[in-house]
């Protein structure tokens, strides 16, 4: 009887964690994941860009003229970027690009 209570006991707490580890996966896979539904897409008239390379990290700015602060290119979004093109960008250039709205 005993050895019964204790299969049941390990058979719930294995659910539980297959439960878990699927809803763990689900979740992971819609995160970071635009959409229109999720994402407001703007434009923006480029005045200067300004590109830190450390030797480590590398991040930009990019001042517009639409808007009171400048856009920040993270170290993380550069390394999946091609950061040449950020810093051949051009006065007077449109720019387009999209922030979540979660």
């Amino acid at each position: 009887m005993k050895k019964l209570k204790i299969k049941i006991v390990i058979m719930i707490v294995s659910l539980l964690f297959f439960v878990a580890t699927i809803g763990l996966i689900v979740s992971m896979s819609k995160i970071d994941k635009q959409t229109e539904d999720t994402t407001t897409f703007y434009t923006a008239t480029v005045i200067d860009v300004e590109v830190t390379d450390t030797g480590e990290n590398i991040f930009a700015e990019i001042h517009t003229k639409e808007y009171n602060t400048s856009l920040h290119i993270s170290t993380n979004i550069s390394k999946n970027i091609r950061m040449d093109d950020v810093k051949n960008l051009s006065n007077g250039q449109t720019i387009f690009f999209g922030i979540d709205t979660l």
